[in-house]
């Protein structure tokens, strides 16, 4: 449906909607260094894939930070989504996971195309 009321009206749905959703927390060095420190423990506390925990590039900051703040700072979230970020990759790249993604893709590109890595795509 497309929405036809003003932007005023639509202003005050989409406050309404999220009034009781608390504001995302404000970004600092802090509260990134911490998080950071947070999640990095957490992983190597529950090693699921050791070859990445062993990589350095994928357990830097930057490549972190991504989870991070898209979970808004909760590392617990962050972890879990780390998680599946790598049983996807490994779903679908198998021993290839740990290489850059096109060395990966052009390893395995042959591969997707298997019936088992098509589940629910008819």
């Amino acid at each position: 449906a497309r929405w036809t009321g003003s932007l005023e009206e639509m202003t005050s749905y989409i406050r309404s909607y999220f009034a009781g959703v608390p504001p995302p927390e404000e970004e600092t060095p802090e509260l990134l260094s911490k998080s950071l420190k947070a999640l990095r423990d957490e992983l190597t506390a529950t090693p699921a894939h050791a070859h990445c925990l062993a990589d350095p590039k994928y357990m830097g900051d930057a490549f972190l930070a991504l989870f991070l703040r898209t979970e808004d700072f909760k590392v617990s979230a962050a972890a879990a989504r780390y998680r599946r970020y790598w049983e996807f990759r490994l779903r679908i790249f198998e021993d290839a996971a740990g290489l850059p993604f096109s060395a990966a893709r052009e390893r395995t590109a042959l591969d997707l195309v298997r019936p088992d890595t098509l589940r629910g795509v008819h």
